[in-house]
């Protein structure tokens, strides 16, 4: 396991890309009438990517 510093910001700024990231996908998935369990799986895979590009190399820790 190697622990990595991880700044206020940083943990802010991931924060802040959570947030943005889930106000992005939920609207329109409210309009759709579609399986709960797909949109849910669509919007975890959106999530994760957004996530890895939201989160700067060497801010988490990596196990």
């Amino acid at each position: 396991i190697t622990e990595l510093e991880t700044t206020e910001e940083d943990v802010r700024f991931v924060q802040h890309q959570v947030i943005r990231i889930a106000a992005e996908n939920v609207q329109p998935f409210k309009r759709m009438k579609m399986n709960r369990n797909v949109v849910y799986r669509v919007s975890v895979q959106r999530w994760k990517k957004s996530i890895k590009q939201a989160i700067p190399h060497g801010t988490i820790t990596a196990c």
